[in-house]
């Protein structure tokens, strides 16, 4: 980097020190002195907390522009700016529950994930962290845009690191726009696919109390339940650098111990009605891993790109096939519009497969335990300190001796196609 390079990177910091974190503070100050002495006292330990937080917040941020390059200011920038506004904006659930001018709606929404949080605590052995016990209100339908991408003749998503968390397949932003943006800079100067995907939560990992948001606060119980508990987890089960490790666990922990927390309470919601929504999803998760199984192995098969593409555009079209054959576990869904669209392209069938692989695994490991999640959670750990090469195989066989012995009781049937099978694919 040149000098003059150090001198504008340096003066677009100090640009951003000035918006996210001088700014909000000179806010914060004036709110705390001048109406500090007409808030009761569990609110003055709120804010004064959400300020501490912030600045932790940006610091950390403001220490990551400086160790990045130019091209990564921006991108940071929207991260910290985005988180910013998340934190300033937070509102006590126990303060909004007592407050008579809360939507009851949103009232019995906010008891029903007090009661989860303290599920996860006092069942799972979790801890929360003080997470979900504030409110914000976006004011629109994801918190976060994710963007997905995969090179032209590969199901493999491209990693992206980060500090503290590491290498992921995604690159989070805050808004739609700015992952649009990306999405078509990374199809135009490194010749991509990209997927766009909205995210209705996310867990910073334990370095903040995350709020409940309106994104997700009116769901169902189960998914709803599944969701809490999916986060929290993140925060107390995190393996740097192994995604599909951290998404499988916290896929299978969530749904698994929502419907034990339904089940608790008795809710009103029908159990049946929450199997079949999740059958059908996890029914077409399989079928996109079946897909970049089949794909992955045709791409495989030849290095010269004018054959890829040929077999790019002929396998596409025996998986398409292979959804009309599944087609009739899905009525009344959408995924056949998804499946028969542009946005269904390699990078899209990679982001998939990230959060379904060891799903089987887990799910075979809890019966091992003896569906005791403390057993089952030093089993984790035993996994966790294995090395990478060493966790992956002993995750295969877990998930193979629960399709070889159990199957899958969600459903009865394991996901095949005629249409592959007859390309000589099993």
């Amino acid at each position: 980097m040149t000098q003059n390079h150090k001198t504008d990177h340096t003066a677009a910091v100090f640009k951003v020190i000035n918006r996210i974190a001088v700014r909000p503070l000179i806010v914060f100050t004036g709110l705390t002195g001048k109406r500090a002495s007409k808030m009761k006292n569990v609110r003055i330990a709120f804010v004064r907390r959400q300020l501490l937080l912030s600045i932790r917040f940006l610091s950390l941020s403001l220490l990551v522009m400086f160790l990045s390059g130019c091209e990564s200011l921006s991108f940071y920038h929207q991260l910290a700016s985005g988180q910013t506004q998340i934190l300033l904006n937070r509102q006590n659930i126990d303060q909004l529950i007592l407050d008579p001018s809360t939507d009851e709606e949103l009232r019995e929404q906010l008891i029903k994930i007090e009661s989860m949080r303290q599920y996860a605590e006092s069942h799972l052995g979790l801890v929360a962290k003080g997470s979900f016990s504030s409110y914000v209100d976006l004011k629109r339908e994801y918190v976060l845009w994710n963007v997905f991408a995969s090179e032209p003749y590969s199901v493999e998503p491209v990693n992206r690191c980060y500090p503290i968390v590491g290498c992921v397949p995604y690159r989070g932003y805050f808004s739609r726009q700015g992952a649009i943006n990306h999405a078509q800079k990374l199809v135009q100067q490194e010749e991509l696919e990209t997927y766009v995907g909205g995210v209705p939560a996310y867990s910073t990992l334990g370095w903040f109390e995350d709020p409940v948001l309106n994104t997700f606060v009116y769901w169902k119980d189960h998914e709803l339940a599944s969701l809490v508990i999916h986060e929290i987890l993140h925060q107390n089960v995190w393996l740097k650098n192994d995604v599909e490790f951290n998404e499988g666990l916290a896929n299978f922990v969530g749904d698994q111990a929502a419907i034990n927390w339904v089940e608790s309470r008795a809710s009103q919601e029908s159990a049946e009605r929450f199997m079949d929504r999740r059958n059908q999803w996890n029914l077409f998760k399989q079928f996109v891993v079946l897909a970049k199984r089949y794909l992955r192995e045709q791409f495989a098969s030849s290095k010269n790109p004018v054959d890829l593409e040929a077999i790019k555009r002929t396998g596409m079209e025996h998986v398409r096939l292979c959804f009309q054959e599944l087609k009739p576990f899905f009525q009344g869904s959408t995924y056949e519009g998804l499946v028969n669209s542009d946005r269904f392209n390699n990078a899209f069938i990679a982001s998939v497969g990230v959060y379904e692989s060891n799903r089987f695994a887990f799910k075979r490991l809890y019966d091992l335990s003896d569906r005791n999640w403390s057993i089952f959670f030093q089993e984790v750990e035993v996994l966790m300190a294995l090395s990478p090469t060493e966790r992956l195989q002993k995750l295969r066989v877990l998930s193979d001796d629960q399709v070889a012995s159990q199957g899958d009781d969600d459903y009865p049937d394991q996901v095949h196609c005629e249409s592959l099978r007859n390309q000589g694919f099993s």
